[in-house]
């Protein structure tokens, strides 16, 4: 199962962007390359997940979910394709998954 972060998969699309290999990321987040790539299909520690965001120059904030398309467009989410919308309103391979009011 693949993980449905758009941050995790925004991640991913970043390293592939840079060119990165994933022994430059996790070896300074101080992981295996192996536990770094196992956050495609697991959610990662948000202490582990946020310092591989900082080493290649981001952070992470709490945003407003009003404010969050001005603040998409054109950062690394901007590439990243949301998942299709399924019948129940929900993105696709989320079904039953619980969603904040």
């Amino acid at each position: 199962m693949r993980n449905n972060s758009p941050l995790v998969r925004a991640l991913f699309a970043e390293i592939k962007r840079r060119k990165l290999h994933l022994t430059v990321i996790s070896r300074q987040v101080g992981m295996s390359s192996a536990a770094v790539g196992r956050w495609r299909d697991v959610n990662p520690t948000l202490e582990n997940f946020e310092a591989a965001w900082n080493l290649l120059g981001y952070t992470l904030i709490p945003v407003k979910m009003e404010d969050r398309d001005a603040l998409v467009a054109g950062g690394p989410l901007d590439h990243v394709k949301p998942r299709p919308v399924v019948g129940d309103g929900q993105p696709e391979g989320t079904k039953g998954m619980a969603t904040a009011p």
